[in-house]
């Protein structure tokens, strides 16, 4: 880190992370923002319709809602695999025929 070059090469590496998580945070408020107008007129509860209606008049600032648990096995052999906008996520697998 007291090299200008490593220091230089690790502030854009930040500032590219915080750049990119911008991204994601305004494409998950647009899909939001969808989803709840859509909810608004067509939901068949009231409640729900009311809900979406606080939620637009509050800016987005809606009730917290409820913790739910959650259980993780991690002895489990998947992977986790964090793709960046744009990119695919490309499986290959062996022939086993041949």
């Amino acid at each position: 880190m007291k090299r200008p070059g490593v220091r230089d090469f690790h502030d854009a590496t930040v500032q590219r992370f915080i750049g990119e998580a911008d991204q994601l945070k305004a494409l998950a408020r647009a899909r939001g923002l969808e989803t709840v107008l859509d909810l608004m007129p067509n939901a068949t509860s009231e409640t729900i319709r009311a809900r979406m209606a606080e939620f637009l008049v509050g800016d987005g600032k809606g009730a917290p809602l409820p913790a739910v648990p959650l259980n993780v096995d991690a002895r489990q052999g998947g992977r986790y695999e964090y793709l960046r906008l744009g990119q695919r996520l490309v499986d290959l697998v062996a022939n086993s025929a041949n």
